[in-house]
């Protein structure tokens, strides 16, 4: 309806307007036609009198007995001989006088035969004066008001005699007065009939538009996000952006929207956001507001120019996004709370693994002591003879120190092992990561006697990660694989540890040829507090595989065709982004 009131009041100004300038060219072409017309009828009623004269003057001279009679009786008879003819201007006779002197007296002829006399000091007609003392010409008398008339007049000097003919401006004007009625009534009614027919032709489209209007201003009003609009003060509004800059939407037009910002630190200026949007660039920024209550915001807000009404305005898309900013900070801290969780408790499960490995890794130690202490014997007995054999004794020395360094390493191992409790990734060497984790899961396979058999391909990519954490996956991994395998009591047991790469993977299979795992087991494997053992608490591979997934890993498990299960890590290649970081 607001379309339609608008379109209507446009169409009646519009059409006031046509007929007003129709009107002003209509008077204006008539006005200009009746001047033009009124000098060629001036000159038509002068050289008319003239001619009336010269036809008078020769039926004068026409008469037999015009120099014996007197005047008088010549001019009234040739005056009632004289036929007029009829004047050229709207087929109208005028009033035409034929008035002669003679003497001090001046006598009018009638057209009835009757002579009227008047004292010529009486006279005070100055055109018929004029015309009596031989003049001729044309006067315009009273033409300002309604009784303006013409007067056109000639004369024969010889005689005297003066024609005047008389003629109303009416009888001018009244054509093109009644011209001009027509024509003001035709423009009103061809111009009323022309918007009437525009108007109804373009009925449709008026509906369409008001449909339309209609259409987005349900969507304006109802839009999810604030809706504002800026010349350069806001001038338009939905309901949700007063809402989220909590001020009425009476209140809120007419304000300027940095009147919203905040005492905060700002990524961007706004003011000079706005600015840049008014030079036709669009702009999409984060704004640190302040509601009219005083509540901080955090919007998203999306500017752009455009035409509204013929001239420029902005606008602008604001989305709250307060809440799902402290939700994030509430999720990092969660996420946080978790990984040091996770941390925390990977960190116990490798010191229950080394609880669970104390007496291999005692033995572990306890080789190179006792290789040193036997070494440190023979060097003392080497020392006492009289004779010192100088080459066995460096060579006792050298033992001594080498299972001094290889005592040293497994302890080393097992500090970094152990002491580790946060996540602190790093470009590693894949082939390290496998090394280090067989060398701590020797100690199991040499307990239980089986063989730990690498098959590692050489390669110069790098895995971005967590070493321990890593090496935490593949001891678990191992050591699982190793005890399947003792528990199946096979003669030719082993566990196999590979190293392959195809691109966009580093991919780690521990597999052995145990008696394998149930379809149940094949589904539960990597659910927390779910084991296969008697003794098992089912954190480990629930542990294994968090720690992948934070890697943005896959660790899987099936069995092999000829008996026996598999677990395969894979690790992302790491590319040049991850280098640099």
């Amino acid at each position: 309806m607001k379309v339609r009131r608008h379109y209507r009041a446009r169409m009646l100004g519009l059409i006031v307007v046509l007929i007003t300038v129709s009107i002003a060219v209509v008077l204006f072409t008539l006005f200009t036609l009746f001047r033009s017309v009124a000098y060629q009828n001036q000159y038509v009623l002068s050289s008319y009198v003239d001619n009336q004269a010269l036809l008078f003057e020769r039926m004068l001279y026409d008469q037999p007995d015009w120099q014996i009679e007197s005047r008088r009786v010549v001019l009234e008879r040739v005056y009632q001989q004289f036929e007029r003819q009829t004047l050229p201007i709207n087929q109208s006779t005028g009033e035409f006088q034929v008035v002669f002197a003679d003497g001090e007296m001046v006598f009018w002829l009638l057209p009835n035969g009757e002579t009227v006399s008047h004292p010529r000091y009486l006279l005070d007609d100055r055109v018929v004066n004029a015309a009596l003392n031989g003049g001729h010409g044309l006067v315009v008398l009273d033409s300002d008001t309604e009784d303006a008339r013409v007067k056109a007049f000639s004369s024969i000097a010889e005689w005297e005699v003066a024609f005047v003919l008389t003629l109303q401006m009416d009888e001018i004007r009244q054509p093109f007065i009644s011209a001009a009625i027509s024509a003001v009534i035709a423009a009103i009614f061809l111009t009323s009939i022309g918007g009437w027919v525009f108007y109804r032709l373009s009925r449709p489209i008026i509906v369409d538009l008001e449909e339309n209007e209609a259409k987005y201003r349900t969507l304006f009003d109802n839009a999810n996000e604030g809706v504002l609009l800026l010349s350069p003060e806001v001038i338009e509004c939905n309901d949700r952006a007063a809402m989220i800059l909590d001020i009425p939407k009476w209140r809120l037009i007419g304000l300027d929207l940095t009147e919203f910002n905040s005492a905060e630190e700002h990524i961007v200026d706004p003011i000079k956001v706005i600015e840049l949007a008014w030079q036709g660039a669009p702009q999409y920024f984060l704004w640190s507001a302040k509601s009219a209550s005083g509540r901080l915001l955090e919007l998203e807000v999306m500017m752009r120019k455009i035409q509204l009404d013929e001239r420029d305005a902005l606008l602008v898309t604001l989305v709250d996004i307060t809440d799902r900013k402290r939700y994030e900070k509430d999720l990092r801290q969660a996420e946080k709370a978790i990984r040091d969780s996770r941390d925390h408790l990977a960190h116990v499960a490798r010191l229950n693994t080394m609880g669970e490995m104390a007496a291999g890794i005692a033995h572990e130690i306890n080789q190179p002591l006792s290789a040193i202490t036997t070494y440190a014997q023979a060097s003392r007995t080497l020392l006492s003879a009289e004779n010192l054999d100088r080459e066995m004794f460096e060579e006792a020395l050298e033992q001594i120190a080498k299972q001094a360094r290889r005592a040293g390493e497994v302890i080393r191992r097992l500090r970094e092992f152990v002491n580790k409790s946060g996540t602190n990734t790093e470009l590693v060497d894949p082939e390290s990561l496998v090394s280090e984790s067989v060398a701590l899961g020797m100690v199991d396979a040499r307990n239980l006697d089986l063989p730990l058999n690498i098959y590692a391909a050489k390669t110069d990519v790098k895995v971005r990660a967590d070493a321990v954490q890593i090496q935490q996956v593949l001891i678990n991994l191992i050591r699982n694989a190793l005890e399947a395998v003792a528990s199946s009591r096979q003669e030719d047991g082993k566990v196999d540890i590979s190293l392959e790469v195809a691109d966009p993977w580093v991919t780690i299979k521990v597999s052995d040829n145990g008696p394998g795992l149930s379809e149940d087991a094949l589904k539960r494997i990597f659910h927390p507090f779910y084991t296969t053992k008697a003794s098992g608490m089912g954190i480990g591979l629930s542990i294994s595989y968090s720690i992948v997934q934070s890697h943005k890993g896959q660790l899987t498990a099936y069995n092999q065709e000829g008996g026996g299960a598999v677990f395969e890590l894979k690790l992302p290649i790491a590319k040049n982004r991850d280098m640099k970081e």
